[in-house]
């Protein structure tokens, strides 16, 4: 009995590892063992990871009620916000922030995009040497800045929302710990650090509200977009500066990371598939012919956008979705307790042979089918969230990829140094571990408008 109880406890301690560390690999392996549905325990707590697409719209769309979001990011955050919120509260949240996300919202967007990705392609020179994991989380982060917060940035710089992305995503690692109060409530330099990371943003982004509301009219940034929706549509009619702060830095933990994942997974598929790089480079040549790309080429570059939906598929930037049960349900059979923790491992159904065929090979042609989007359960593709939680800035992200694949492409082209697979880590964001290496070799294209 004795030895029992200390191999169940070492099971929970190894899983607390293997989820901090190695997610995919943890779900893979209890996939392959238990099926559709695989409960392990983790410290105090049982989870239950779902892999069938049916399961999880049957838990997702039909429960959605009775699942919340989990604990880890609630803790990291604090305060609710739009990443955070349940029910009612996320549903008027959610709706506040749709006027952010408006087609002119980002056409406006578009061109601070166009401008932040043609200068930094202008800057690389003939056989650079790039860290492209580095570079595209640069560009997003510069992106993010400038239209969030509008060109003249104060204090919001990209190194300032870089540091405190940072210190929210180490407080999100002690969210998994056992004592997980004790061990942040220690002074311990990281967690020091990071603490005033985010206090510098905070400070950063309620200046940025103050500005606008004194200037009195909704300029073309994404914040001001947001601080008079806030005006207009609080429900009590009022609202904190702390509130739109929160919802503030939820947009850029939500955006910004998971849109330099998928855009440094892009360049890497597209370095493995000369076929499809080449395709894709001739659309570009094709369709812009030198100029630089705006918001009307996007739906123009149905190749390139081809290229987007296979590198979320076989790399999804988010390869989980994390809730917590607020009362006794059953999902495809499968009891999940109140208090449990229910996954649901998105990127297992976007990897099988049932509704993708050829799983493995990189295909965007596979997306240019006139039926290829039917036909599949609503989370067999789901890179984005589906049903009342569908990212609400996915237009944003997916805007942002086609631009920077097509304005790279006019120039570079970027191959890999090594044939090696990368580390990934896969904690929140599914992105790659460490550097990137790729080499910049010039192509041959139409002469680049000035």
């Amino acid at each position: 009995m004795a030895t029992q109880h200390r191999e169940r406890w070492f099971d929970r301690f190894r899983n607390v590892r293997r989820r901090a560390t190695d997610t995919t690999g943890l779900f893979a392996e209890l996939h392959r063992r238990h099926g559709d549905a695989a409960s392990f325990p983790m410290l105090g707590k049982r989870y239950t990871v779902f892999f069938d697409p049916m399961q999880m719209e049957e838990a997702l769309i039909g429960h959605h009620e009775c699942l919340h979001k989990g604990r880890e990011q609630k803790e990291a955050l604090e305060n609710p916000c739009l990443v955070t919120a349940d029910g009612e509260d996320h549903q008027w949240r959610r709706k506040l922030i749709q006027p952010s996300f408006t087609p002119k919202a980002l056409r406006s967007y578009a061109g601070v995009m166009t401008d932040d990705i043609v200068m930094r392609r202008d800057r690389i020179d003939d056989g650079d040497l790039l860290d492209m994991n580095d570079l595209t989380h640069e560009i997003a982060l510069s992106i993010a800045a400038r239209t969030f917060f509008g060109e003249d940035l104060e204090d919001v710089t990209p190194t300032v929302i870089k540091e405190a992305l940072a210190g929210y995503r180490w407080l999100i690692m002690l969210s998994f710990l056992p004592m997980r109060h004790f061990f942040r409530a220690l002074p311990l330099p990281k967690s020091i650090a990071a603490k005033k990371a985010i206090r510098r943003l905070d400070d950063s982004i309620y200046a940025a509200i103050r500005r606008i509301r004194a200037a009195g009219k909704e300029g073309g940034e994404l914040v001001s977009h947001l601080v008079h929706s806030w005006e207009k549509g609080h429900p009590r009619g009022t609202f904190t500066e702390a509130e739109v702060k929160d919802e503030v830095v939820a947009v850029l933990i939500a955006g910004h990371e998971s849109t330099a994942a998928a855009m440094a997974w892009s360049f890497y598929h597209l370095s493995r598939n000369p076929e499809a790089r080449e395709c894709l480079e001739r659309e570009v040549d094709e369709v812009l012919g030198g100029r630089a790309p705006g918001f009307d080429d996007v739906p123009k570059l149905p190749y390139i956008g081809a290229v987007v939906d296979e590198t979320m598929r076989v790399s999804p930037s988010v390869a989980y979705l994390d809730r917590v049960a607020v009362k006794d349900i059953t999902i495809g059979g499968t009891r999940v307790r109140k208090g449990d923790g229910a996954l649901f491992n998105t990127m297992t159904p976007m990897h099988s042979a049932k509704y993708f065929p050829e799983p493995e090979r990189f295909l965007p042609e596979r997306w240019l089918e006139p039926k290829a989007r039917k036909g599949r359960p609503r989370y067999a593709y789901a890179p984005f969230g589906s049903g009342p939680r569908l990212c609400s800035g996915f237009r944003f992200s997916r805007i942002q990829l086609v631009l920077a694949l097509a304005i790279m492409a006019q120039r570079w082209r970027f191959d890999l140094l090594s044939s090696e697979e990368p580390p990934v880590l896969d904690l929140v964001i599914y992105k790659f571990k460490g550097a990137l290496d790729m080499r910049a070799r010039a192509r041959e294209a139409p002469s680049l408008a000035t």
